[in-house]
């Protein structure tokens, strides 16, 4: 059995994470389709927009994003925010 590793995504696992986010939407779009659109199948699907914008969220340090991978293959993620909330009258600061 391959063991799962976690870790912090970099610029070479763009790729991979283009693929993810691409699973992730076609995985909401079949539960919803009525309010998402497919964007068709992995080879037709233009990734370029996608990769842009990943690289310059990799950069943010106000966020992370890590990877799920076993035997050298991307198959997870998850994105992790930090963000401070506006102040409020109804919340103690």
């Amino acid at each position: 059995m391959t063991d799962l590793i976690l870790r912090e995504a970099n610029l070479s696992d763009i790729e991979a994470l283009c693929r993810l986010y691409f699973e992730f939407h076609e995985f909401h779009v079949r539960g919803v389709p009525e309010r998402l659109v497919t964007q068709g199948s992995p080879p037709e699907f233009d990734d370029s927009e996608l990769s842009a914008n990943l690289k310059k969220l990799l950069d943010d340090e106000d966020m992370v994003i890590f990877v799920a991978e076993v035997g050298g293959q991307g198959v997870g993620l998850a994105e992790v925010y930090l963000c401070q909330d506006e102040a409020h009258p109804m919340r103690v600061t």
